[in-house]
């Protein structure tokens, strides 16, 4: 594994050097940060040593530089002769993953360098296999869109009565047969979307009716509400004013957060959905509340239900499970409309989402 050396103090690196050496690392030295920088640029270095006080720039501003805009984990670790303990938070607030003080011990600086090149090791492995996960789930959602494709122009066609008139009960099963490929369409343009890093593209901004939103969303999601005789009601507050949004987005939006609750409900279960209108420090808001009677969430899992492909369901409610990419895509919408959104639950008690966006005002374009 490479490490680099950057100290002005030739002792300091030629001990440095010689300690490296003899436990296998291949070993870079400079005397300066700015030739640190040059160096970190052309080599993949796996973990830094920098003395604080250097030449031109001094091992704070390097670190810094390294960590800013790194899409990898490059341990990095400050040696100082100071014992100033402003200095060590000011090193660490920058970025470095440890602080050691010179003259340090020759035992503890290799037990640390390698505590944190494992730690390197495991952060590269997760990353590889972010990597070969997004591309398989790319390759596996793009080769379901040719055969989705070819099943929805076989629904229509037998809808629009094609190869005859079908019967009222044909037509209603017909229909949420089309709305459940619809859906999984729509699953298969997120998992592309996500694996592309794109979910969201650049929102527009128009009045958007949230009720007759929510009741689009819910019409897209008849076929697992029917099969499942959930009650689904919707309550919005009179006089409810119009979010400032993209509409096709809220629509996203606000299936993905009906489609959770609905999946994670016990069969003849309630949903409740309620929109209303309250102030914040922005101006007007719209904030929307969905809760459903499921198992509930853990506190600690909290952040994570709002992570990439993260699942936090319970053993008995695993046949309900998705790409876990709903949650995440609803975050990213909300924030992109400068909205907020967050979950209240216990273990047991359902659970409570709820989304903040901004409403449209006459200063905003709403009629």
């Amino acid at each position: 594994m490479k490490i680099l050396v950057a100290d002005d103090n030739e002792i300091v690196t030629r001990a440095l050097n010689q300690l490296l050496s003899r436990s296998g690392f291949s070993v870079t030295c400079v005397e300066s940060g700015g030739a640190a920088l040059d160096a970190a640029e052309s080599t993949d270095f796996d973990l830094v040593l920098l003395d604080v006080n250097m030449p031109d720039l001094d091992g704070i501003e390097v670190c810094q530089k390294l960590k800013t805009g790194s899409n990898s984990f490059l341990p990095v670790i400050l040696i100082t002769g100071s014992q100033s303990t402003e200095g060590k938070v000011v090193g660490l607030e920058a970025g470095a993953d440890d602080y050691i003080l010179k003259p340090f011990d020759s035992r503890e600086m290799l037990a640390r360098i390698k505590a944190l090149l494992r730690i390197k090791t495991l952060h590269d492995e997760v990353r590889h296999l972010a990597q070969v996960r997004e591309q398989i789930v790319y390759t596996v959602s793009h080769d379901f869109r040719t055969p989705l494709v070819g099943i929805r122009g076989a629904i229509r066609n037998l809808l629009n009565g094609l190869v005859g008139e079908l019967n009222p009960d044909q037509r209603e099963y017909m229909e949420l047969v089309d709305d459940a490929t619809e859906r999984l369409t729509e699953m298969t343009e997120q998992l592309t979307r996500a694996a592309r890093r794109q979910s969201v593209s650049p929102v527009s901004r128009e009045p958007v009716d949230l009720e007759k939103a929510s009741n689009t969303a819910i019409a897209g999601l008849r076929a697992n509400i029917v099969e499942r005789r959930l009650r689904v009601y919707l309550q919005p507050e009179e006089n409810l004013l119009p979010a400032w949004g993209d509409r096709e987005k809220l629509i996203q939006l606000l299936g993905n957060l009906f489609d959770n609750a609905i999946k994670y409900s016990p069969d003849g279960g309630l949903v409740r959905i309620e929109v209303k209108t309250e102030d914040s420090k922005r101006g007007p808001a719209i904030h929307l509340t969905v809760k459903d009677q499921g198992p509930g969430i853990a506190r600690s899992d909290f952040e994570r239900i709002f992570y990439r492909f993260e699942q936090v369901g319970v053993p008995e409610h695993t046949m309900g499970l998705g790409t876990g990419l709903g949650l995440a895509i609803c975050k990213e919408i909300v924030e992109a409309h400068g909205g907020r959104i967050w979950v209240e639950s216990d273990r047991g008690q359902g659970a409570v989402f709820h989304v903040v966006l901004p409403a449209a005002t006459p200063k905003r374009g709403a009629a």
